[in-house]
């Protein structure tokens, strides 16, 4: 769908720097786009590659020293964000029921929803309007899929798991399955089954082949607008406050609590019953071990203050020289 500049300018409610009459027909990296695309320049290290870009626009913070048309936003990602919508929305789906699904006659769904091939939906499942189920996803007893709500390729929902409205559950991922409860008996292992479920709060996202587990008595619950990345595990029993953020391969442990807010950088590990505060911010690798104050900042591990764990690394860089001057001392 082509769009001038002028149109696109008054859409995002950007200031245009230059001629509103070019076309525009998509959004692009500025090494990748043509004189046709808009380029999306949100740092200053994209700058350098302006030179060799074909761009017939671009999408800025700033006015750059550049001949071409210029988006100037305020807020360039979200400005972004809208580009991509208007140029890249997503694909209608199908209302209805693929004819080689296989729904039990006691579950409910929406005339308005979409089940894709070869799904499986058990006995008492709620399909709400609106709600889309992509081929080969497996919805066990007594769940419900809130309105508006995706559940992708091959995912899993087992008994009894709550979807909330606009929530999305990536391919692969599996909601419900039971959780890490084990107790010694005899010399053995043994399992405590997990019958709580899990709840997914309104407009929540958990990234491709992603778990969470079901609670043991009670619901696993993550919170309205909360965003797993892909490779996230959550443990049973575990609570995630609102809009926590969680990156690619990081765990949190059984009946850990995640505070409203919260962001874990890729590779963290939450031991179980740790509390994080409100805000709290855990760097990337790290292990937590203890409670994490509201708002503050831990890394590394065991995870520790930002700034006394930038000291602690400053000095164990330096060891090596200390050492070999004691050493000299010694001599």
């Amino acid at each position: 769908m082509k769009t001038s500049l002028g149109e696109l300018a008054h859409h995002l409610g950007c200031e245009l720097h230059g001629d509103p009459s070019p076309l525009m027909e998509g959004v692009a990296e500025p090494c990748d786009a043509g004189s046709q695309h808009v380029a999306a320049i949100l740092t200053k290290d994209r700058t350098t590659a302006l030179e060799r870009s074909h761009a017939g626009a671009l999408l800025v913070a700033a006015v750059l020293d550049d001949p071409r048309p210029q988006l100037i936003s305020n807020d360039p990602r979200t400005a972004l964000a809208r580009l991509v919508r208007h140029f890249c929305p997503e694909e209608e789906f199908e209302r209805g029921i693929h004819t080689s699904a296989v729904v039990a006659a006691s579950a409910e769904i929406s005339a308005a929803a979409s089940v894709g091939a070869f799904c499986l939906i058990e006995g008492g499942a709620i399909i709400e309007e609106g709600a889309r189920l992509d081929p080969y996803v497996y919805v066990g007893r007594d769940v419900r899929v809130g309105a508006q709500a995706w559940v992708g390729v091959r995912a899993t929902l087992c008994a009894g798991v709550k979807v909330g409205e606009g929530a999305k559950v990536g391919p692969g991922a599996v909601i419900g399955a039971q959780g890490f409860g084990l107790w010694r008996e005899d010399g053995r292992w043994r399992r405590i089954r997990s019958v709580g479920g899990v709840e997914l709060g309104e407009g929540a996202e958990v990234g491709a082949n992603s778990c969470v587990d079901a609670g043991t008595l009670s619901p696993t619950r993550v919170g309205a607008g909360v965003q797993l990345d892909n490779l996230v595990q959550i443990g049973h029993n575990a609570q995630l406050g609102d809009d926590v953020i969680v990156c690619a391969q990081s765990g949190v442990a059984g009946s850990a609590s995640v505070g409203r807010g919260c962001e874990l950088g890729g590779q963290v590990g939450i031991k179980d019953h740790v509390v994080l505060g409100e805000g709290a911010r855990i760097g990337a690798k790290s292990g937590v071990i203890g409670d994490v104050p509201s708002g503050a900042t831990y890394s590394g591990y065991p995870a520790i203050p930002h700034g006394q764990w930038l000291r602690s690394h400053a000095t164990f860089r330096r060891l090596g020289r200390v050492w070999r001057a004691l050493r000299r001392l010694d001599g």
